[in-house]
């Protein structure tokens, strides 16, 4: 199967500033399917108007974090005595980004002489898939989170918010809602309790699958960052979840409690967030737990906003 010339055509006009129009969700499918990197727009738009719970955002790209990625390469290298380093890269969205630190590790590594990075890295996201639900007899599609939330209802040839209805602007596509919307989602939920109808799509970027069929160095997951992994990791990153653009202070302690006692004694803790979304500059902060307490180990662009406030619920949590 392969992607209609019409949604490189979209794709075409919004990079030309001709306007914007939503993608269906339902072109994940096809992507998994038939995945190449002429796709690479397309699917790059997708993710960025998919939305978790709380307003949370499936956005990111390559090439986002080049001097965390370095400086974690040097941080892993002091804990090759425990080899393999254990990284676990949480709310790491599509994980491309984790993709991107694997290939600098190796980089690294082999740099000075060894033929791999001797590393594992975990790359974890708790929105991982949606559910797509085909209500039998009909030509409906309704594309549904994990936390089974309509997100979108897809017709032959109409697409429908799931979340909220058209603005009154555009009185067609409301009228299409108020009459389609609300029976198509109760008739596929109904179906997505009975498992009729259902694909389940991945949300992880199709590199990162492919690599982690092959690779075991490289593993995707579904975690929760406000819970603590069974396993111990030597570094855990967390980038932009953890700062108060994101969530509210009680939240986000929870989530370094749950990253620190998640880490090896002496691991490192990686946080922060792209400060800038126009230049995309990552402001970073690394903490070490050494035998002493938790340490600033070094910081890029700064450090992270909250860094402060994060150190101390790091003291608290060990």
């Amino acid at each position: 199967m392969r992607i209609d010339d019409r949604a490189r055509r979209l794709l075409a006009r919004q990079n030309a500033g001709k306007g914007w129009w939503p993608f269906a969700y339902s072109l994940l499918i096809e992507l998994q399917d038939d995945w190449s990197p002429e796709n690479e727009g397309i699917l790059d738009r997708i993710y960025r108007s998919i939305r978790g719970g709380g307003g949370i955002y499936k956005m990111t790209h390559r090439n986002r974090f080049p001097e965390v990625d370095e400086l974690m390469a040097r941080t892993a290298e002091e804990y090759v005595g425990e080899s393999p380093v254990r990284i676990h890269d949480a709310a790491a969205s599509n994980a491309i980004t984790s993709l991107d630190l694997l290939r600098r590790l190796d980089e690294w590594f082999t740099s000075g002489g060894q033929p791999q990075a001797p590393v594992t890295i975990l790359a974890s996201d708790y929105y991982d898939h949606l559910d797509f639900v085909t209500i039998p007899g009909s030509q409906w599609t309704v594309a549904f989170d994990i936390n089974q939330q309509a997100l979108q209802v897809i017709g032959r040839r109409i697409l429908l918010s799931g979340v909220s209805p058209p603005s009154l602007r555009y009185p067609i596509n409301r009228m299409a809602h108020l009459i389609y919307a609300k029976r198509c989602i109760e008739a596929a939920a109904k179906c997505l309790h009975e498992s009729i109808g259902v694909r389940r799509v991945p949300l992880f970027h199709p590199e990162c699958l492919e690599l982690a069929a092959r690779d075991p160095r490289f593993e995707l997951r579904r975690h929760d960052v406000f819970q603590r992994t069974q396993e111990k990791f030597h570094i855990i990153r967390v980038m932009n979840l953890l700062t108060p653009k994101h969530l509210t202070e009680s939240d986000v302690q929870r989530g370094v409690s749950a990253c620190v006692r998640s880490l090896t004694p002496g691991g490192t803790f990686v946080f922060g967030r792209t400060m800038d979304d126009d230049d995309g500059r990552p402001c970073a902060t690394a903490i070490s737990l050494t035998p002493s307490g938790p340490q600033i180990a070094w910081e890029v662009n700064g450090g992270a906003e909250n860094r402060d406030l994060i150190l101390d619920y790091c003291r608290s949590s060990e």
